[in-house]
């Protein structure tokens, strides 16, 4: 380990090295990876070293960027039969679905023990598979959890309450519980969240409340230098800068265009972002007749350039945290309507700092932005409001100065208190402490479905692979499987609910979602240019 000790004074912290490790894909588009990227960034101005440990994009191979990469591939081949054997014999209760998650989980664990961990100060995971699996290998280092969701309310939006099995929603709550408790200090960024997992039984003191924040001065210096995409504006811009995915509430937006559209009023509405849902967005903009009003920008590294223009920015959500575009909006004095959900409450002030109203609320959305076409007052005392507020709250060296403080907290305290959870041997085993928890309820009769799909690529590289991953609604990986010589593939026994896929080829992904019903077959064909 590179730090000797502590000092007394909390301000002269020893260069650490520091490891950040994530289950998601690194980089992609979204909150946590604009985090992580500010976080790494902002600690390595401060002289320590900072790694990650993630997916690739693909999500075939896990990495410590810049350095080493696994094939998740051979660890599966690896411990599939044991997992299996394993489940059968300890708890032969559990559901295809569970059995699909855990095995993902076991080929996270077992990539992580593949890397050489040992000079680290301390670990900083990012989420709950991290969370959950690192206490469980990593006995001589503090580990500190920053959570970004929490997935218990997020499945309950998305509506998984109405697929999933008593024994799937207490596996789903056990473990967040668990990835919560076992590292030595959680990071979250909204009461809310604290509040969230105070009521899955996570004790108060477990979990510091740290606002994300943003780089001010160097955000409005991106501002200042962007290059407009049209020279001169004909309408009132409406900037929609979020994943398409069933959780931002697209549709209720395009319901209060619609309206909007029928009653003449002027707008052009900017999507900035991409996910499973496009295609159908596309669709649902020709069919209520918008589609000459919204355009579709793609996934977007240049929000401050979008927002710079924007005379508006609408996030429609149905579940968030904390999203890092309200505090961007905030910053460039763009208006923000959103909805009164999770963390968004505390960021935004109605009627001062933003509009708030009822999720899934057309008729909200469709007054709030009628009001700021046409109150041009309005507007211009929200712009104000929200620049003081977000130079006031959202600055990142407060983020940082209090992230390095947990640090310092969980270095000098993590001796002196044992590990509250069983350290994994380098031995394979499950999770018992886990899956004890679950309740061997009867497995009862268990209904299915099928995917079945073909990939078209234009053309044909010699090397490269389609691989397409089957995910549920939390982006977790159950199943993956490469395409026959014709481009066809196959996914049996998918249990009855909504998943996202993937299909990967070289650098080129495109994902899709769909839902599977009991015996029937579900069809997702996908072209790769």
């Amino acid at each position: 380990m590179t730090n000797s000790g502590i000092k007394g004074n909390k301000k002269n912290l020893s260069p650490l090295k520091i490891l950040l490790v994530t289950y998601s894909a690194y980089p992609r588009i979204g909150g946590r990876s604009t985090y992580i990227t500010l976080l790494k960034k902002k600690l390595e101005e401060q002289g320590h070293t900072v790694d990650l440990l993630a997916h690739k994009p693909g999500l075939n191979e896990i990495y410590l960027m810049g350095q080493k990469s696994v094939d998740k591939e051979e660890i599966r081949l690896e411990i599939e039969q044991k997992v299996r054997h394993l489940h059968q014999e300890h708890y032969p209760h559990l559901s295809p679905w569970i059995r699909w998650r855990e095995l993902e989980r076991y080929i996270f664990e077992e990539a992580l023990m593949r890397f050489d961990l040992s000079d680290y100060d301390l670990v900083h995971t990012q989420d709950i598979f991290s969370s959950l699996i690192c206490p469980r290998i990593i006995s001589n280092k503090p580990i500190i959890a920053s959570f970004h969701n929490c997935k218990v309310e997020e499945w309950k939006v998305n509506q998984g309450r109405e697929t999933k099995s008593e024994q799937e929603l207490e596996y789903i709550a056990s473990e967040e519980y668990l990835s919560v408790l076992r590292p030595q200090k959680v990071i979250v960024p909204s009461r809310w969240l604290k509040n969230a997992f105070v009521k899955l039984g996570v004790p108060e003191t477990q979990c510091t409340v740290i606002p994300y924040g943003l780089e001010i001065e160097a955000y409005n210096q991106k501002l200042e230098n962007h290059v407009p995409h049209f020279k001169e504006k004909q309408k009132p811009i409406i900037l929609v800068p979020a994943r398409m995915v069933p959780i931002k509430g697209h549709t209720f937006l395009f319901q209060a265009l619609e309206r909007l559209k029928e009653e003449d009023e002027p707008f052009e509405c900017w999507l900035a972002g991409n996910g499973v849902l496009e295609e159908h967005l596309r669709q649902e903009a020709q069919e209520r007749q918008i589609d000459d009003r919204i355009h579709f920008l793609g996934g977007r590294h240049d929000i401050p350039t979008l927002l710079a223009e924007a005379d508006m920015m609408v996030l429609p959500t149905l579940h968030d945290t904390f999203p890092f575009v309200v505090m961007e909006a905030q910053a460039a004095g763009v208006p923000v309507i959103s909805t009164a959900v999770g963390g968004v409450v505390e960021m935004i002030a109605h009627g001062k700092t933003g509009l708030l109203g009822p999720p899934g609320d057309a008729h909200f959305l469709y007054q709030a932005i009628k009001s700021l076409i046409h109150d041009p007052k309005l507007r211009h005392e929200i712009s104000i409001n929200s620049r003081h507020h977000a130079e006031r709250c959202w600055n990142v060296s407060l983020m940082i100065e209090k992230t390095v403080d947990v640090y310092q907290q969980s270095m000098e305290s993590w001796r002196e208190e044992p590990p509250k959870y069983r350290i994994r041997g380098a031995t394979f085993d499950l999770d018992h402490e886990l899956l004890e928890r679950i309740p061997r309820l009867p497995p009862g009769d268990v209904y299915t479905g099928k995917i079945v799909g073909k990939i078209e690529r234009s053309s044909h590289q010699e090397g490269r692979e389609t691989v397409v991953h089957l995910m549920d609604i939390s982006w977790i990986t159950l199943q993956s499987t490469r395409p026959d010589r014709e481009g066809y593939f196959t996914f049996e026994n998918v249990p009855p609910g909504r998943y996202a896929l993937m299909a990967v080829d070289g650098d080129q992904k495109i994902s899709g979602h769909t839902v599977v019903y009991k015996d029937q077959v579900s069809i997702w064909n996908v072209r790769i240019d």
